[in-house]
């Protein structure tokens, strides 16, 4: 046994083996083997102890001596006149670092916004007319904006207001507003993209000369034979501005 309250218990032969101790006020027998062990162990606790008391105190002055050799150093180049010329060197370079970083990444967000946005007006440019494609995109290309950082696109009204239209709604919107219905292809009642030409039974339907000229043989011969008209609208004379810009 290593450790026990009373000699009584170890055989007559092998009490000579164990050694008294004081152990948390009370009168203790251990083996003599385990308190040399126990004692080898304790040393070795305080050797590292002490090694690192040791250590910490001479980290600490090191520390104070690369301190005051810094100290030193910038007092000499002070002297020297040339601590004030490194100081703005550093910043001078330091400043031209950010702004090259900036204008680089300004430049790479301008070039993502306009694929982004020429990928939008390019397919939204299908619904035009070839004679009003050139206006069609310009007016379209104004109204159409791309944040790259929430790779998320945003459309504006006819007046550069915001809206909350996704791109279908935005595609929507533009076919049926008079401001474009003279730039894009007509539509007929069997379902084509542009302003509505309808050729139902009623009143009379009217066609702008551009939605005319794009539309098929057969959807002109429908739009006379339904008393169709042509016309000129406000459209058509903005488009036409456009087209002198």
């Amino acid at each position: 046994m290593i450790e026990v309250a009373s000699l009584d218990v170890i055989p007559e032969g092998f009490r000579g083996d164990y050694i008294e101790v004081e152990k948390d006020g009370k009168k203790l027998f251990q083996h003599k083997d385990f308190v040399t062990v126990i004692g080898a162990m304790k040393r070795k606790g305080e050797e590292r102890d002490a090694l690192a008391t040791e250590l910490k105190g001479f980290k600490s002055q090191e520390s104070a001596k690369q301190a005051e050799a810094e100290k030193k150093a910038l007092e000499k180049l002070k002297a020297e006149g040339k601590i004030d010329e490194i100081l703005a060197d550093s910043e001078k370079r330091h400043g031209e670092t950010i702004k090259q970083f900036e204008e680089r990444l300004a430049k790479r967000d301008a070039i993502t916004i306009k694929k982004a946005r020429d990928a939008v007006v390019n397919e939204l440019s299908a619904l035009a007319t070839e004679a009003g494609a050139k206006a069609f995109k310009k007016l379209i290309s104004e109204r159409v904006e791309y944040d790259p950082e929430n790779d998320k696109y945003s459309f504006k009204d006819e007046d550069g207001g915001a809206t909350s239209l996704d791109l279908e709604g935005f595609k929507a919107d533009v076919m049926k507003s008079q401001t474009y219905s003279t730039m894009i292809k007509a539509q007929t009642s069997s379902g084509g993209h542009g302003a509505n030409v309808k050729t139902g039974g009623g009143a009379a339907k009217t066609m702008t000369r551009a939605q005319f000229d794009a539309s098929s043989q057969s959807a002109r011969a429908e739009f006379f034979k339904q008393g169709g008209k042509l016309t000129n609208s406000r459209g058509f004379k903005k488009w036409l501005m456009l087209l002198q810009i």
